[in-house]
């Protein structure tokens, strides 16, 4: 009988612990947890047209990435955004710019010296962190799609005038 005791005792110790792991996994690492009622992304792109009118934007200017979802969401500002990727083979965070509790984010990429893509920027696949505005609580990491060569959206970096021989 004493052995059943033991073994009844293991069994429920080994469930609590299972039950603490997995609300560790939850609270400490929410991008993990996948959940039905997660916000839907319908559209992503770049929605910024450079200040020059043309197809390049130079050092200093912020390129918009906006992500559209079917419900408003919020977004975590200290979280980076989605990457864009350049020509040169660096990838960069853009930022969270603005629309907490609308159904639009628009997150901004900063063109810094030296910065230069020619074919037009990338954004790579990733995930977005946010979570429902009216809802709350829950985080949820949604996926959105790469962009690749926006020929719309070219970087040019360099300090002094466009250079256009990079």
């Amino acid at each position: 009988m004493a052995k059943v005791k033991e073994n009844a005792f293991v069994l429920a110790a080994s469930i609590v612990v299972a039950a603490l792991v997995a609300f560790a996994v939850t609270l400490f690492y929410p991008d993990s947890v996948t959940q039905a009622d997660a916000p839907v992304l319908e559209s992503f792109s770049i929605t910024s047209t450079p200040a020059s009118g043309g197809d390049t934007y130079h050092y200093g200017e912020n390129v918009e990435i906006t992500a559209v979802f079917d419900v408003a969401v919020s977004a975590d500002p200290l979280r980076a955004g989605p990457v864009v990727y350049l020509d040169n083979g660096n990838s960069y965070h853009s930022l969270y710019n603005r629309g907490n509790g609308t159904d639009t984010l628009v997150y901004h990429y900063l063109v810094g010296i030296d910065h230069w893509d020619d074919s037009g920027l990338a954004v790579l696949e990733s995930g977005i962190v946010v979570s429902h505005a009216t809802i709350g609580g829950d985080t949820y990491k949604v996926w959105h799609p790469g962009l690749t060569g926006q020929t719309g959206h070219k970087v040019d970096g360099a300090i002094n005038a466009p250079n256009p021989d990079h």
